[in-house]
């Protein structure tokens, strides 16, 4: 082994040596979040502990919430029929402007969708779209 090889793994053991000697940052405990799927998660060790906060108690003077309508629906989270607006309804395919309204109508009239196959008691939607925005909207209430 050559003198340059030599001193290129004494910098390398050196520096390692020095990463793992770095004091470990503790992860902040996890916030009483009401959404289990935005709790905070562990990022590993990457020059320590890097803790990822998903669902902060505040932003700024706010309170955190849950992204709701179509920036919810991008992220995975369902749209419940029972709280949303009309503009949120529009977001589900194939529900438009009017079909939206007879949704928050018959919500209204009828009382709150138990589940996402009470759907079908709206004029104009069958089991087939029931069948097509299954994942996409539930009648589960807050979360």
């Amino acid at each position: 082994m050559d003198l340059r090889a030599t001193a290129t793994a004494l910098w390398l053991l050196a520096l390692l040596l020095g990463l793992r000697a770095l004091p470990e940052r503790e992860a902040p405990p996890p916030s009483d979040c009401p959404d289990a799927k935005r709790q905070w998660v562990d990022g590993g060790t990457a020059r320590g502990r890097l803790p990822l906060l998903l669902c902060p108690d505040r932003v700024g003077e706010r309170p955190a919430q849950a992204p709701r309508g179509p920036a919810g629906l991008l992220l995975g989270r369902p749209i419940d029929l029972n709280e949303a607006t009309l503009e949120e309804l529009q977001a589900l395919p194939g529900i438009g402007p009017g079909l939206a309204r007879r949704i928050v109508e018959e919500r209204e009239r009828r009382g709150p969708f138990t589940s996402l196959e009470d759907l079908a008691r709206v004029r104009g939607i069958g089991p087939a779209r029931v069948d097509a925005l299954r994942g996409l909207a539930d009648a589960a209430g807050p979360r």
